[in-house]
């Protein structure tokens, strides 16, 4: 179907009547190949090499980051405003289906690995809707990642 250049509304008729504006005349050589575009464009494949390459600093136990949890203690935060936070949940991306944060970890710097890569798989679910990332520990609400971290005191 990609060879014959195959119009999307028949590869995908549910995706095409969905989403019109979006894939509306596209074949499926076209969104496959704007597809590996944006990914290699974004260099998604070097930040998730570099994300699962870095050790999370751990800053409080398993324990700790569930109990804050269950005591609501947390609050929602985008990931672009998640650097040096705490997460209370683990963050599991599929694929690769690894954890790359634990709770009780820190996410790191706001433009290191972890949050790039996120940021990433975000940038390409608001690119490609209906191919959303199922990445376990983050919400999308309205087109933005957010995820539960540790409530931090006030400075």
């Amino acid at each position: 179907l990609y060879d014959e250049n195959t119009p999307l509304e028949e590869v995908f008729p549910d995706l095409t009547t969905g989403c019109t504006d979006r894939y509306g005349g596209m074949t499926l050589k076209g969104l496959a190949d704007e597809m590996h575009q944006f990914k290699k464009d974004h260099k998604m494949c070097d930040i998730l090499q570099k994300a699962y390459a870095v050790l999370p600093e751990p800053a409080i136990t398993y324990a700790e980051a569930f109990e804050k949890l269950v005591h609501n203690d947390v609050e929602h935060i985008p990931i672009e405003k998640a650097g040096g936070r705490i997460v209370a949940t683990g963050i599991f991306p599929y694929p690769p289906g690894i954890p790359i944060l634990a709770p009780g970890e820190r996410t790191g710097k706001q433009n290191g690995p972890v949050l790039q890569y996120l940021k990433s798989l975000q940038d390409f679910d608001r690119r490609f809707p209906g191919f959303e990332h199922d990445t376990h520990g983050i919400e999308c609400i309205k087109g933005e990642y957010m995820m539960y971290c540790v409530k931090e005191k006030k400075r």
